[in-house]
C-alpha cells in the first residue's frame, strides 16, 4: 500500500537536550487523547504504529537502532518493536509512558539511526501475567508463540506437553488488526469435540496468584458464517483439575464464567464480522465487559476470579478430561491477561490508540543532531523555529466556499460535497458504471501559494464502518511537480487511471490574490465496487498534510445490459454447381448464372428480440470479440466476471453454432511472426511489456525438382582426365 504522509507540525521543536549524538535523528509524537479519557493513566503501553520513509534511515533490520525518550528528549522509555519494515518505514512499537495525560497531552521522542542499544526495562510490568503478539508463524513446535511478559508462559499451535501436538489443529497466521495475528479454523459444529478445530496450548500457567482480580484484552474478528456460535470460546482455563474451575469467555452475548457459572452474561453480540476489542475485567466486586472502549456489560457478582497452575487453551475451552472443545472459528491478535482492575479510562485509550494510530499520534518534522532543528530541505538554515520566516507549517487544505456553481472542494462526477472540513462527512452516493469514466475533483490550497503542493493521494476501496486509508486496496498516488503517479490495486477494479492538476486564479472574482488548485483524478472501473470511503490526502513540500474522508461517497455498478431487435437474415442460397461432370467429354458452354428470387421483405412480424451487450458495436465483426475472447486471458476473464449470467455468443448476438465455426476458423489461420518494436511503460509497480507486431510469413513456393541427367562411362572417363 501507499505509504500514509503524517503531519509536520513543530512548536518548541528543539527545545528537548539531544539524548545522545550516536543518533543522527529524531521525531517528536504528540499524543492527545483528552477526548477520550477523563484521568491520567500510569504505566500505560501506547501503540506507536506509523509509516514514514524518513525511517528508512534506521540502519538496523529489525529497528534495534531505534530508541524512544521522554519530552525532556533524554529519559529512556522501555520500548518493544513488534515490526519494522527497511522499504516503507513502518515502525510498530510499544512504549510504556509512565504517565499519560488526560488533560494538556503527551510529548515522546522517536530517536533513529543509532547504535544498537536494547532497552533492559520492560514495557510490560510486573501486573502483566501473559502477552501474546501472535505474530508468528506456527509450526506446532513447543513454546513457538513467545510469551513477552517474560513469564515464561509460552504456547505451542495444537498442543504439546499433557496434550499431544496435533499438527492439523494449529492455527494460521495472516494480516491481523496490528501486524500480524493468528487465524482459528474451528469445526462447523460446536460442542462435538470431533478434535478438528485449531487452538493454542500452554501446559502450565506461571506466576499467576489464586483469586486475584484479573483483566484480560484481546482483539477478535469472528467468522460470519459460523454455526452455535454461543459455543465459540476465545480462551479456557483449568485449574486443580475440578469443573468449578473453568473460566470461560464466550463470543455471542460476551459471556464471563468461572467456578461452575456464569459470572456476567451481556447480550451485546461480538460476532460481527469486524475486527472487536474487548476488555474482560474479573472484579470481584463488579465484574464488566468492555467493547471497542465503551462498558457494555457489569454485574454485582462477587465471587473471585480464576486460580493459579493450571492449564489454559487460546481458542478453545478445556474440559474436565482436559480435552479442548467449542473452538473459535475467527482471528485473535494482542491477547493479554494482567493483575488489577482495569479502568474505563484505560479501555478506552487502548481501543482508541489501536484502532486508530494516526487519529491520536501526530509525527513532526525531522530534527537531525547538528542543528537540532527541523532542516529546510533546501536551504540547509539553522532557524531559531522550525516554521521560520521562510518556511511555513499550514497544511495544504481541501477548500470549503460554501456552495459554488462550479464544482468546489470535493466532487464526484460534479456533484459537489458539502462540509468537507469535517474528518468522517455524509453525503449521498454517488453512482458509477463499469467502463465509464468517473472523477474526482479536488481543489485545494496552500498558505505558500500552490506551487508548494507536491502530492495528492485518493484511496478507495475502503469498506470498513469508519473510513481509514490503512484499510484501502485501491489508491492513486499523484506526484504533481513529475506529473507521474503511482497506482495500488490489489483486487484490480480499475480498468485504467489518470491524474491532471490546474490553477485557478481568482476563483470567486473576489480575491485576486486567491489562488487554488484543481486536482482531477479519473478511473475507469474494470468491475464493480461496493459502496466505498473516499480520502483525499493533499501533501505539501515539507511534508505537512491535508486528508479528509468521505463515507459512502462512491459505487460502481455492473455495466448495463441493452436489448435490440434485430431482423433475421435468410440464409443464403447455395449456387449450384457449373463444374463439367467425367461423362460428358464434349465442350459445354457455362450456363448462364441461375436467377436468384428476390430476397423477401423484412416485415415486423419477422423481428425477433436478440440480447447484445452495450460494449459490443455492432458495426464489428463477430469474429473480433471471439477472437479476443479465446486469446487473451484478461478479456475473458473481464467478461465472465462482469456477465457471469451469460454465454459468451449471447452476449455478442451469435449462435452457438455460429461461435464454434469462428473458433475452428482462427485456429485454421496461420500463426503470425511476432516481431518486438518496442516497450509499453506502467507504473513501477507493474510489469512492462513488450510491444509486438505480427507479420504473416508466405507459404514457401514448390520448387521443381531439379532433374539430372544420367551419364555414360565416356563421359566419367573424360570428366576424370579433364
Amino acid at each position: 500500500m501507499l505509504p500514509f504522509i503524517i503531519p509536520t507540525l513543530v512548536d518548541d521543536v528543539f527545545a528537548a537536550d539531544w539524548y545522545s549524538t550516536s543518533w543522527e535523528y529524531r521525531k517528536k509524537i504528540e499524543i492527545s487523547l483528552n477526548s477520550e479519557i477523563s484521568s491520567d493513566l500510569s504505566n500505560f503501553p501506547v501503540l506507536v504504529s506509523v509509516i514514514d520513509s524518513d525511517f528508512i534511515k534506521a540502519t538496523e533490520s529489525d529497528g534495534t537502532d531505534i530508541i524512544f525518550t521522554a519530552n525532556d528528549g533524554t529519559t529512556r522509555l522501555a520500548h518493544e518493536i513488534e515490526r519494522y519494515n527497511t522499504s516503507t518505514g513502518e515502525v510498530i512499537a510499544w512504549v510504556k509512558i509512565p504517565t499519560l495525560s488526560a488533560s494538556t497531552g503527551t510529548d515522546i521522542y522517536i530517536y533513529y539511526k543509532g547504535i544498537v542499544e536494547i532497552d533492559a526495562s520492560s514495557v510490560w510490568d510486573d501486573n502483566y501475567k501473559l502477552v501474546l503478539h501472535l505474530n508468528q508463524t506456527s509450526a506446532g513446535t513447543e513454546n513457538e508463540f513467545y510469551d513477552v511478559s517474560d513469564n515464561g508462559n509460552d504456547g505451542t499451535g495444537g498442543g504439546e506437553g499433557d496434550k499431544t501436538n496435533d499438527s492439523n489443529r494449529i492455527p494460521t497466521r495472516a494480516e491481523g488488526k496490528i501486524g500480524y495475528g493468528q487465524s482459528f479454523d474451528g469445526p462447523t459444529k460446536r460442542n462435538t469435540q470431533d478434535g478438528t478445530g485449531d487452538f493454542i496450548w500452554i501446559d502450565s500457567v506461571n506466576n499467576w496468584t489464586t483469586n486475584m482480580d484479573v483483566t484480560t484484552e484481546f482483539w477478535i474478528n469472528v467468522d460470519s458464517d459460523h454455526d452455535d456460535v454461543d459455543m465459540m470460546d476465545v480462551y479456557g482455563y483449568r485449574g486443580g483439575g475440578q469443573n468449578n474451575e473453568l473460566t470461560l469467555f464466550k463470543v455471542e452475548s460476551l459471556n464471563l464464567h468461572t467456578r461452575g457459572g456464569p459470572l456476567l452474561d451481556s447480550t451485546v453480540d461480538a460476532a460481527t464480522s469486524d475486527w472487536t476489542h474487548i476488555v474482560a475485567v474479573y472484579d470481584s466486586g463488579a465484574p464488566k465487559i468492555y467493547q471497542d472502549g465503551v462498558l457494555v456489560a457489569s454485574s454485582s457478582d462477587t465471587r473471585n476470579g480464576p486460580r493459579a497452575n493450571g492449564n489454559f487453551a487460546l481458542g478453545a475451552d478445556i474440559d474436565s478430561s482436559t480435552k479442548v472443545n467449542n473452538e473459535l472459528q475467527g482471528d485473535l491478535d494482542e491477547f493479554r491477561i494482567s493483575y488489577g482492575i482495569r479502568s474505563a479510562d484505560w479501555a478506552a485509550a487502548s481501543y482508541a490508540t489501536q484502532n486508530s494510530p494516526s487519529t491520536y499520534l501526530i509525527l513532526n518534522c525531522e530534527e537531525n543532531s547538528t542543528t537540532k532543528n527541523c532542516d529546510d530541505p533546501v536551504t540547509a538554515k539553522d532557524r531559531s523555529g522550525a516554521c521560520g520566516f521562510d518556511r511555513d507549517c499550514t497544511p495544504p487544505r481541501i477548500t470549503n466556499h460554501g456552495e459554488s456553481e462550479t464544482p468546489d472542494g470535493f466532487s464526484i462526477n460534479d456533484n459537489v460535497f458539502e462540509e468537507n472540513q469535517e474528518r468522517f462527512n455524509k453525503n449521498p452516493t454517488i453512482q458509477g458504471t463499469v467502463g465509464e469514466p468517473v472523477t474526482i475533483k479536488v481543489r485545494a490550497w496552500e498558505n505558500m501559494g500552490t506551487d508548494k503542493i507536491t502530492l495528492a493521494i485518493a484511496y478507495l476501496a475502503m469498506y470498513e464502518d469508519k473510513p481509514d486509508w490503512r484499510d484501502s486496496t485501491a489508491n492513486i498516488e499523484f506526484s504533481i511537480q513529475q506529473d507521474e503517479f503511482k497506482v495500488y490495486d490489489k483486487d484490480k477494479i480499475f480498468s485504467a487511471v489518470g491524474a491532471v492538476t490546474e490553477r485557478i486564479e481568482d476563483p470567486y472574482g473576489d480575491n485576486s490574490a486567491l489562488e487554488l488548485l484543481d486536482i482531477t483524478f479519473t478511473i475507469i472501473f474494470a468491475k464493480p465496487m461496493e459502496p466505498s470511503h473516499i480520502g483525499i490526502q493533499t501533501v505539501d513540500y515539507i511534508t505537512n498534510y491535508d486528508l479528509v474522508y468521505f463515507e459512502n461517497a462512491l459505487e460502481i455498478l455492473p455495466r448495463q445490459i441493452v436489448e435490440v431487435e434485430v431482423s433475421e437474415v435468410p440464409e443464403e442460397i447455395p449456387e449450384e454447381s457449373s463444374e463439367p461432370t467425367e461423362e460428358s467429354e464434349e465442350f459445354v458452354p457455362e450456363p448462364e448464372p441461375p436467377i436468384k428470387d428476390p430476397e423477401p421483405e423484412v416485415t415486423p412480424a419477422a423481428l425477433t428480440k436478440k440480447t447484445v451487450l452495450e460494449f459490443v458495436d455492432e458495426n464489428m465483426p463477430a469474429k473480433h470479440y471471439v477472437k479476443r475472447y479465446i486469446t487473451e486471458t484478461e478479456y475473458r476473464e473481464w467478461f465472465d466476471v462482469n456477465y457471469s449470467e451469460y454465454k459468451f455468443w449471447e452476449g455478442i448476438g451469435i449462435t452457438q453454432e455460429r461461435f464454434d465455426q469462428i473458433v475452428l476458423e482462427i485456429q485454421s489461420e496461420p500463426k503470425p511472426k511476432m516481431i518486438q518494436t518496442g516497450f509499453v511503460l506502467v507504473p513501477d509497480d507493474q510489469k512492462s511489456f513488450p510491444l509486438v507486431e505480427e507479420t504473416y510469413e508466405p507459404e514457401p513456393q514448390e520448387l521443381e525438382p531439379e532433374k539430372k541427367e544420367k551419364k555414360g562411362f565416356f563421359d566419367w572417363l573424360f570428366a576424370l582426365f579433364g
